[in-house]
């Protein structure tokens, strides 16, 4: 059985540490990665509607006034694709305010790693799950999560709210 490769768009300068993580995460022999990298703001939208992501990774600093303003951009832009920020430990600010403008998480530089991407991924795919109607229970085991409460644990770790708050409209 062939799995889907999963389609992410990295918006990063400097994508090299990011890009090796990704590649740990989904060796090509489990049906990989679908990754696409941008350096530019300007590449970044005409590339979303080419590649249709399954999640967006947006690095702050490609932001040309206020960091936030990326991911204003990203959001009117494509505001059914997950996007997580990835800052700089000195945007911590603006990157946790990020959440309230549309990313569904971030991850500071230099604090980022394999285990810590793969969490944020997979939560990504309990949320589509769960935004498109499937129970708790069953979004757990679809998503890879041990039983409904270790999803339960793991979006309150990263999220710092339940679900059910994360997946209100």
């Amino acid at each position: 059985m062939t799995q889907k490769k999963v389609r992410i768009l990295l918006a990063e300068d400097d994508a090299s540490e990011i890009v090796d993580i990704l590649r740990l995460l989904f060796p090509d022999t489990a049906g990989g990665l679908d990754l696409t990298v941008v350096s530019t703001m300007a590449t970044l939208i005409p590339t979303v509607k080419m590649v249709d992501p399954e999640l967006i990774i947006l690095d702050l600093q490609l932001s040309l006034r206020d960091p936030l303003d990326a991911v204003h951009l990203v959001h009117r832009s494509a505001p059914g694709i997950p996007l997580v920020v990835l800052a700089d430990p000195t945007q911590k600010q603006f990157a946790a305010q990020s959440l309230s403008e549309g990313a569904m998480d971030y991850v500071l530089k230099g604090f980022l790693d394999a285990r810590t991407l793969g969490r944020v991924l997979r939560m990504q795919r309990a949320l589509e799950l769960a935004r498109g109607g499937v129970a708790f229970a069953e979004v757990a085991v679809r998503a890879g999560y041990a039983d409904q409460a270790h999803l339960s644990r793991e979006v309150r770790a990263l999220a710092g709210v339940p679900l059910g708050r994360l997946i209100q409209p």
